[in-house]
């Protein structure tokens, strides 16, 4: 029997190449393993959550956390004071007045929460600019030494406040952490990250000044002076401060990027030409 474009192939007469019976037992084992991973990553992961909401618990003063394990941080509601009583519009409004300078004389009970390690709610990516993740991810790994990609992912969305690590945060931590080695704030030793110890003053004087430019462009082609450009450089490398030893290097950089006609500037300012 033929089709219209050629003659019926029976397919249970094609040979179809199996793997050797080892390779065909290394492959299973292989994702056995895998999955037993998998497994003990989930684990991992309910009693940390588990310690979150414990330790969320006893800086909120209670016994015992009100939350189950996989719940979402959640901004608990402040106890509130009893409603005065009815009084006329004149009345409320001065209670009102009286209210508002009672909030700018004493710190809210918000602002004394921020202070705590337990954060009010997960800050949000799109809340942060680059500069800012490079400072959270020289936090971490400061404080916990060398990770892999994944442990890293996993501390740094911990310290914005997510007890899960979705796709969407994921990949933006990933890309993050590409930034940093770009920008040499971390290290990368086979999938092994690290801070890097080496200053500032260390690094390639041709890099830095890439880098340098790069910074005080970040939002834009703007007039800025060398003081917030030397914030702004020290940002990028992940310093929540400037120091000695960054200010002499921009106060380097600054001149030689004016012979080199790569910037230009106004008194005390500078932009990036």
């Amino acid at each position: 029997m033929k089709w219209a474009f050629g003659p019926l192939v029976n397919t249970l007469q094609i040979p179809i190449p199996l793997p050797p019976l080892a390779t065909q037992r290394a492959i299973v084992a292989e994702i056995e393993a895998e999955q037993a991973l998998v497994s003990a990553n989930r684990e991992l992961i309910t009693r940390f959550e588990q310690k979150i909401q414990t330790t969320l618990a006893r800086v909120w003063g209670e016994e015992g956390p009100s939350a189950t394990p996989h719940a979402s941080p959640v901004r608990r509601a402040r106890p509130q004071a009893p409603p005065p009583p009815v009084a006329e519009e004149a009345d409320e409004e001065a209670e009102a007045g009286s209210e508002e300078g009672a909030e700018k004389e004493h710190p809210s009970a918000e602002a004394e929460e921020g202070s705590t390690t337990a954060p009010l709610r997960p800050t949000r990516p799109d809340e942060m600019d680059k500069s800012d993740f490079m400072s959270l991810l020289r936090d971490v790994l400061t404080e916990h030494g060398p990770c892999d990609r994944d442990t890293v992912i996993k501390q740094a969305a911990t310290s914005l406040g997510y007890q899960r690590v979705r796709g969407g945060l994921a990949g933006i931590l990933a890309n993050a952490i590409r930034t940093a080695v770009r920008r040499q704030v971390l290290l990368n030793g086979g999938n092994i990250y690290s801070v890097n110890r080496a200053g500032i003053a260390d690094l390639d004087m041709e890099f830095l000044k890439t880098q340098f430019l790069a910074a005080i462009s970040e939002q834009g082609r703007v007039w800025t002076t060398r003081e917030d450009a030397t914030r702004a450089f020290a940002r990028w490398f992940g310093f929540r401060r400037t120091g000695s030893v960054i200010d002499e290097t921009a106060r380097k950089l600054i001149p030689r990027l004016l012979r080199a006609g790569r910037l230009e500037k106004d008194g005390d300012s500078i932009k990036r030409v």
